[in-house]
């Protein structure tokens, strides 16, 4: 018997997360670049925003069209998986000004 497919209920905003996790990950890499030569705790800061982006797609994403979820529960998840994007974000902000 085939797997029932599970429902994404707000495709957009899963994509719009996404499309931030994408732009937070080049942005690091960015910075990294010009880290090139420097030896400064900066690259472990910027190891550690990295895991939050990766960490919103690999705990929270990921798991939405494997689990059934009300559009409730979902927006919820979703409400997480911002919560810790912005974190993400954030760490990255204060990281780019250091430099």
């Amino acid at each position: 018997m085939p797997k029932e497919t599970t429902m994404i209920h707000d495709p957009q905003r899963v994509e719009l997360m996404r499309s931030g996790i994408a732009k937070g990950l080049r942005r690091i890499s960015a910075i990294e670049a010009k880290l090139i030569g420097k030896t400064t705790g900066l690259r472990e800061q910027l190891a550690h925003a990295r895991n939050h982006f990766n960490d919103v797609e690999l705990n929270y994403l990921s798991f939405l069209d494997k689990q059934e979820r009300t559009p409730q529960q979902e927006a919820r998840w979703l409400n997480s998986a911002d919560m810790h994007l912005a974190v993400a974000i954030t760490e990255t902000d204060l990281i780019e000004k250091l430099i």
